[in-house]
């Protein structure tokens, strides 16, 4: 199995996780927001300046940060021109908080199959990570991971804090310290730690031993080895500590690390030359899609993408071709029938739906989309949704069009955002089954009834 196909395996594995809820505190207008996911598939609508991109970003900031932690990203705020510009009414005595709760439930149950499945096959997930995985269940199966964030003159400090709900056990970790407090209010402090404790570190150092070709399973004993080696002398109950820290870090790094957002296309750099460098990740303006687009589909258009094409111009008559020149320039052409297209004949509508195909067959895990309808025709809108959804991420989609609101499966997948004067207040509707029969009654659509206030919390 090569880097690219575990780095598959352990995303689809993650998936399995079911995220639970999202809070976010001090975030431009985000003030102090927690957001329920009842479904995979969240789609965000307000009115301008309600917080819905703001929302997005706040999400895509965590994966700032391991960029950061990678040291690929000098500051994680720089994008904003400073901390001061992001934190919540410029206010930078202030951290950002953002936590994600998840349920293991579902996770060990595909890790319980996996093992299973690959003892005949590719050995990539051992006994031990599954019995770790029973014992933190078996206690509690819902953890959630906490990132504290802030700027001071310039240093960026990272707190985390992981959570075992049920048990009250909470784990604190910053670059040198841990702090372990039990439910009967006893704690336990490592201080001045020789090495760096914070998850997202030791997630990067996982990612490298992925790229060279070791198993997940070893890439989690490794861990696992860390953090025994930091809490064996020390905390009683530490090979308990360590598998629940070791878990945590595979499953929240992974689900950070596989974030993909999508906001305004930059047209201009996709349609220009561009040289054909190998990307991990998809740019959020989607200015990187050719080089992505050509690795991931191994020199031709990814078969997702081309059945989008193909429902967005009816035609089955559609291809695309990449070539290749000795400067390592790459060029696209979209063939329709026997038409060619170079990129600045391209219509943006179609780059839009390259690029949001392109997202999905990256695997994400976390999928976000701002103003989505942007650029799309109804029917392509449907169709991207119905993609989005079997993806299975989780995907927060920004949007003003009634399109995607009238497709909704249900009620439950809309999240109202307004902004209240003293921040964003995001909410999805209660007493859903009594909305649909009032609805009913008037004859109106959802996005009817949401524009004229026929639907309200």
């Amino acid at each position: 199995m090569n880097p690219d196909e575990r780095f598959w395996l352990l995303r689809d594995i993650v998936k399995q996780a079911r995220i639970k809820s999202l809070h976010i505190k001090n975030f431009k207008s985000l003030h102090d927001i927690k957001i329920d996911f009842p479904t995979n598939l969240t789609l965000a609508i307000g009115p301008n300046g309600s917080g819905k991109t703001a929302l997005v970003e706040a999400i895509y900031l965590l994966k700032e940060i391991l960029y950061y932690i990678r040291g690929r990203n000098p500051n994680p705020f720089g994008k904003w021109w400073g901390y001061k510009n992001v934190v919540w009414r410029g206010d930078i005595e202030k951290p950002i908080i953002i936590s994600l709760t998840i349920d293991l439930r579902n996770l060990f149950s595909r890790v319980k199959a996996l093992e299973e499945y690959v003892r005949n096959h590719v050995y990539e997930i051992s006994s031990f990570m599954v019995d770790m995985l029973d014992e933190i269940v078996s206690k509690s199966p819902i953890i959630e991971y906490k990132v504290e964030v802030f700027d001071k003159g310039g240093y960026i400090f990272i707190n985390e804090k992981i959570s075992h709900i049920d048990t009250g056990l909470e784990i604190t970790l910053t670059r040198n310290n841990v702090v372990i407090r039990y439910s009967n209010g006893s704690q336990i402090e490592l201080t001045n730690v020789y090495t760096p404790c914070l998850l997202l570190d030791k997630y990067d150092e996982a990612t490298r031993f992925l790229n060279t070709g070791i198993s997940i399973d070893n890439v989690f004993e490794n861990i696992y080895d860390l953090f025994e080696d930091i809490l064996e002398e020390r905390v009683k109950d530490y090979s308990f500590i360590s598998s629940l820290l070791a878990w945590a870090t595979l499953v929240f790094g992974t689900l950070i690390d596989g974030i993909v957002g999508i906001r305004e296309i930059d047209l201009r750099s996709i349609r220009s030359p561009q040289t054909l460098i190998w990307y991990e990740y998809l740019d959020h303006n989607a200015s990187n899609l050719i080089p992505i687009l050509y690795r991931i589909g191994k020199g031709r258009l990814p078969d997702n993408v081309l059945r989008a094409l193909k429902v967005l111009f009816e035609n089955e008559h559609i291809g695309g071709f990449f070539s290749l020149t000795p400067e390592g320039t790459v060029f696209f052409k979209l063939v329709i029938d026997d038409l060619e297209l170079p990129p600045p004949s391209i219509p943006n509508g179609v780059w839009k739906v390259m690029a949001i195909e392109t997202a999905l067959a990256l695997n994400p895990t976390i999928l976000l989309i701002d103003e989505f309808e942007n650029s799309l025709h109804a029917r392509i809108q449907e169709y991207l949704l119905d993609e989005i959804r079997e993806n299975g991420a989780v995907s927060i989609i920004t949007t003003h069009s009634p399109i995607p609101i009238d497709y909704a499966h249900d009620l439950n997948e809309i999240l109202i955002l307004e902004n209240t004067g003293y921040g964003t207040r995001a909410y999805r509707l209660k007493n859903i089954e009594e909305y649909k029969k009032k609805l009913e009654k008037l004859g109106l659509t959802p996005s009817e009834a949401l524009l004229y206030g026929f639907i309200k919390d």
